[in-house]
């Protein structure tokens, strides 16, 4: 389903991003140093290789939306924020789920990060190695494709933590 078009210029983009917007004061998810917990409430910040993958699924997200006649869809750093912290926390506290363990679903996290919407969606994935990996496991998944391909998003965010252990993706797609 991604083109090798595709996968040739995907890192490209998200290096022109991840420079534009580290020129710009946009790029990174918060200015905190601290790494921890869920919810939204840590305000931790992606690394540098966090963030270009983070960079790369939101180009080919927008790419495949393209390809389908849809609206690209903009980043939104509270849903980003509200993704990382959960891909962070479920590394974290070694689990795999949409809700944490105390029950907090993403949309409760998307509130307390600041991100009012009127629908939401989550993709998460664990393992992928790379953007172009999780984007083919999302678009081969009828659900995950249809959560990207979903004409009411109109926004979403992208967390990923690439430290201790397999690959944790959380892409959060918001209405306003």
């Amino acid at each position: 389903m991604i083109s090798s078009a595709i996968r040739a210029n995907a890192f490209a983009v998200a290096t022109l991003l991840a420079v534009s917007l580290a020129g710009c004061g946009g790029g990174g998810m918060m200015d905190s140093t601290s790494r921890g917990g869920g919810g939204g409430t840590t305000l931790a910040a992606m690394t540098p290789a966090e963030q270009a993958s983070a960079d790369a699924v939101f180009a080919l997200v927008n790419q495949e939306r393209a390809k389908a006649g849809l609206a690209p869809l903009v980043l939104d750093t509270a849903a980003a924020r509200a993704a990382y912290d959960h891909a962070l926390d479920m590394n974290m506290r070694g689990y795999f789920d949409h809700n944490t363990p105390e029950g907090m679903t993403p949309g409760q996290r998307l509130a307390g990060a600041g991100c009012m919407s009127l629908a939401w969606a989550e993709n998460i994935a664990e393992g992928d190695q790379t953007p172009f990996d999780v984007m083919l496991d999302w678009m081969n998944s009828p659900e995950h494709r249809a959560n990207m391909m979903n004409s009411q998003f109109t926004h979403m965010g992208i967390g990923v933590c690439l430290s201790g252990g397999a690959p944790l993706w959380v892409e959060d797609f918001v209405a306003k």
